[in-house]
This record gives C-alpha cells, structure tokens and sequence, in this order.
C-alpha cells in the first residue's frame, strides 16, 4: 500500500497488534519460507478477506477469476465450479501442474495471453471475454495490474469490474483485490453494499487491502 517504508513497518505493527490472532499465520507463511500461495493453497489477499471468502462460499457456488495460484486451489476446495483465466503461460503451466498434484478436476483453467503493451485492445481479448458465459456467485478480480494508454494505473482490472458488475448473480459478490488503488470504484459501482477487509496476508511483508461488493 501507499506510504514509505518506516510508514508501511508501522502499519504492519499497527495491524499485528490489533490482530494478534493473525501473528502465527502471517509468521508461518512469511515469504522468508520460499513457499508461494499456489504451494500454501491460499488466495494473496489478507487473512480477513480470506476468512470472510471460507465462511461466504457455498458447496454449489459457481466462482470465476481473473489471475490463477493460490485462489484457484483455495476456490476449487469450497465451490462447484471454478473458471479460471491466467495471461502467464509459465504460471498458468504451474498451476495446473499443482491443481493435478491436488486431484481437483473441478477447475477450468484457461490460458488467455496477454500483450502488456496493447492497454487499448484489452477489451476485445479473450482475457476479458471469458467472464461473460453465464453469470457467477463469485467474481475474483485478482489478474493483471497493468497501465492504460494514458499510463493510468490498474486498467486492466477496472475493466474486469465493470464487466463483471453485468455477471454477477443477485446475491453475489465480487472481490477486487488490491482494493485501495481504485478509489473510484469503490465510491462509484452498481453494488448493494461493499466491504474492505485491510491487513497482512500469506506471502507478503506488508498490509495490504481487498474489497468485497455485495449485488
């Protein structure tokens, strides 16, 4: 998140001390361990967004991402049906490799590559298109942060949320990760409600945010 590195320590501090419970999971699965969320099976969001997805997905749920790993072994464990889109053709290779290590055959694991230097043809990528085969009951926005024509920051996935705002089911959520660069998201959506959940996560030395929008 924003601020200098002494600022960002504190907030670290700061968020372990009013959520003591959170210290052994964020010291176990501290990047000093070499292990990646796809190994941990764990979305890269903070731990209060990952206890609030455990409690919120159903067994029937039909969930969608945008950016595979450690999300996609986490959202296959507790949904029906998980279609998962990756730009990454080595990441994507890892993963599914580690989706077959697990035995979960209820993935669609999609490899839709990307050029990072077309910002003004992404909406008529694959990549984006994906998301529009049948409505979902959750919509991860966790793919690609990538700058716009302009050089505006995290185009990519503002396109995915207004584009999943049109395929999310009534009664659904979408979470977008990284919530706190897209300000005008979250003061301007077709959502019902939304909620940030801010603090540390697996696999990072500092805080970060996701946001979930209710519909």
């Amino acid at each position: 998140m924003h601020g200098s590195a002494a600022g960002k320590v504190a907030n670290l501090g700061w968020h372990l001390l009013i959520k003591p419970d959170y210290l052994w999971r964020y010291v176990s699965t501290n990047p000093a361990r070499g292990l990646s969320p796809v190994e941990l099976g764990l979305p890269w969001i903070s731990f209060a967004a990952i206890d609030f997805l455990s409690a919120w997905i159903a067994p029937g749920h039909r969930a969608f991402e945008w950016g595979s790993g450690g999300s996609t072994v986490f959202l296959a464990n507790r949904a029906a049906r998980v279609v998962s889109v990756e730009h990454d053709p080595e990441w994507h290779a890892k993963v599914k490799m580690n989706l077959q290590s697990r035995r979960l055959d209820n993935v669609d694991l999609r490899l839709e590559p990307l050029d990072e230097e077309d910002a003004e043809n992404f909406g008529d990528t694959g990549y984006l298109a994906a998301v529009r085969e049948e409505t979902w009951d959750l919509i991860l926005i966790d793919g690609m942060l990538d700058r716009g024509p302009d050089g505006e920051f995290g185009t990519h996935r503002e396109a995915c949320f207004h584009l999943a705002e049109k395929h999310i089911r009534t009664g659904g959520i979408i979470v977008l990760d990284d919530a706190w660069i897209f300000p005008g998201l979250r003061a301007s959506n077709r959502a019902k409600s939304w909620r940030e959940f801010v603090g540390v996560g697996p696999c990072r030395y500092g805080v970060t945010s996701a946001a979930a929008f209710f519909y």
